[in-house]
């Protein structure tokens, strides 16, 4: 399906070649399509052309309508190679005046999909969500309305921190699967085996995108926070106690190895998020002065060596809190973060390259 030859017609025609082969569950063939409509048209010569309005009126109701009636998968298959290929096909849509019309319904359904998709799906619907608002957030009053309800869904994978933390390393302690989140992706024999998918709510690596998101609402509605300041009076707290979890060790096995460090990136992004916080909502955190440079402390001893750059975020979102006045909680504590291999770690990257940034 070269682009140079797709008419407007083609996508009627398209979309109808899809329907029918969703109806017949023919999956190869779906399969096939979808491949095609990802790899075969180039949606910005669609737009110079002025075949945009038609790409969006025939192919957008059919990708929303798989995705939302068909079933989150479990393993790697076919079916989730449909929507993984659907999800990015959606994620490149250029944002101009033809999708503002379909943004609150995009919007709508990648927040439905973020939480029953698996993680691979699911950080590509956090891709979605966060284009969205930043292309319209002005000129689309109703994603506004959109906010409270994604912040609800990040405060319940928080929630569930600590049962993914225990499900991850735990549980699994002696079961080197092959999840994402254990670094080992082999199998016997992969044709029988199929790989797989950690569940939205259970991957770090979702959780990991999602302070940077919640920032960004936070300064594209400013009114959600003037005019309803419960919000953060029940974000942060949720936000602030999923720094306290621990993995069972700071050394665990090798098939674990992946998830740990995933884990620890997850925290760092928290702290970076509440070292933002600190500076115009420093109120709503003030009864945690004292936990938050215990944290700090902790997840100093806890970054891998080999990890420089999470360990710099770190190191810069530790500087941040310390120009607040809750830099009164590290005097304490002020031997332990002077100590070079605590501050800085035992990595040569680090050693090298953090030094001045530490002692800044």
């Amino acid at each position: 399906m070269s682009h140079g030859h797709t008419t407007t017609e083609n996508f009627e025609e398209v979309a109808k070649r899809l329907l029918e082969a969703t109806k017949n569950e023919d999956v190869t063939q779906q399969l096939q399509i979808v491949q095609d409509i990802k790899d075969g048209i180039d949606v910005v010569d669609v737009v110079q052309s002025g075949r945009y309005p038609s790409y969006l009126k025939f192919l957008f109701p059919i990708f929303y309508n798989l995705l939302r009636q068909g079933q989150p998968q479990e393993f790697d298959g076919p079916q989730q190679k449909i929507r993984t290929m659907i999800l990015e096909i959606l994620n490149r849509l250029p944002h101009d005046e033809n999708l503002k019309l379909s943004a609150q319904n995009l919007l709508k359904l990648s927040m439905f999909l973020l939480e029953v998709e698996n993680e691979d799906n699911a950080v590509i619907c956090l891709r979605i969500i966060i284009d969205l608002h930043k292309n319209y957030a002005r000129s689309v009053p109703a994603l506004e309305v959109e906010v409270q309800p994604f912040l609800n869904i990040v405060q319940k994978f928080y929630h569930s921190l600590r049962d993914t933390v225990d499900l991850i390393f735990r549980q699994n302690n002696n079961n080197n699967n092959n999840s994402s989140q254990n670094g080992d992706s082999s199998s016997p024999n992969p044709q029988q085996t199929p790989h797989p998918l950690l569940k939205s709510i259970n991957s770090f690596k979702v959780l990991t995108e999602c302070p940077i998101i919640v920032v960004l609402l936070f300064q594209s509605y400013p009114r959600i926070i003037s005019n309803s300041p419960h919000v953060l009076r029940d974000f942060m707290p949720v936000i602030v106690e999923s720094l306290s979890i621990q993995a069972p060790t700071n050394d665990p096995p090798p098939h674990q190895r992946t998830a740990f460090i995933e884990f620890i990136g997850t925290q760092v992004k928290t702290l970076s998020f509440l070292a933002h916080m600190l500076r115009g909502f420093s109120d709503y955190l003030k009864i945690f002065q004292d936990k938050i440079p215990q944290y700090v402390i902790q997840l100093l001893y806890s970054c891998p060596a080999e990890c420089a750059v999470t360990r710099r975020e770190l190191l810069i979102a530790t500087r941040r809190i310390l120009a607040t006045e809750f830099r009164k909680g590290f005097v304490p504590l002020i031997d332990t973060l002077l100590d070079e291999n605590v501050l800085v770690g035992t990595g040569r990257t680090a050693y090298e390259n953090l030094r001045p940034l530490a002692y800044s």
